[in-house]
């Protein structure tokens, strides 16, 4: 019987910052399950997982330099790969899925004249939205229209996620200010 070495994580840690090949098996061994089950539950597809689980795997050891563990646990920042990359997947799934009935516009006809565009009603949120300064209508725009982490729109705009966090959290709030004084 195989036995298994184990390094302590510090070892691990320092063998990733290295991007040294030797600690592509071990983190696998020990960290595997635990970033698949979360890129399953993001994308809620096994095949497409364990596709993703082994780009996640050469991210980590192509980026291991970037690691800082005094911002955070090793584990925590291959789980935030994973899930950037299970986010990504998704993204790219429903983009390529939309360019694919956009094309097929032309097609769709009611048979009574010109195609007619169905308009998802949105009850005036985007009027409200517009009267909002940028930096609030941005963060609304990102976090909840596109679905960005708050992680992720750290990294897109470059700045802290306290700020990204505070400005969320003033951006919510004058929204909800504007809709009481409409009565919404």
């Amino acid at each position: 019987m195989e036995q298994k070495t184990t390094f302590p994580e510090h070892q691990l840690v320092e063998m990733v910052k290295n991007s040294d090949r030797a600690v592509i098996p071990m983190l696998y061994q020990r960290y595997s399950s635990s970033l698949y089950g979360l890129i399953v539950k993001t994308i809620g597809n096994q095949e497409d997982a364990a596709e993703i689980l082994q780009d996640v795997f050469l991210k980590i050891w192509q980026r291991g330099h970037q690691y800082q563990e005094d911002k955070g646990s090793l584990l925590g920042w291959m789980m935030r790969i994973a899930k950037n990359a299970a986010l990504d997947h998704t993204r790219s799934r429903v983009v390529s899925q939309r360019s694919k009935t956009d094309q097929m516009d032309y097609l769709v006809s009611d048979g009574k004249g010109p195609k007619s565009e169905a308009r998802i009603p949105d009850v005036g949120l985007r009027n409200v939205l517009d009267r909002m300064d940028e930096r609030h209508r941005q963060m609304i725009d990102l976090l909840y229209y596109q679905n960005y982490t708050q992680s992720e729109v750290e990294e897109l705009l470059g700045i802290p996620l306290g700020t990204v966090k505070t400005r969320a959290r003033a951006a919510i709030t004058h929204l909800r200010k504007i809709l009481r004084n409409e009565n919404v």
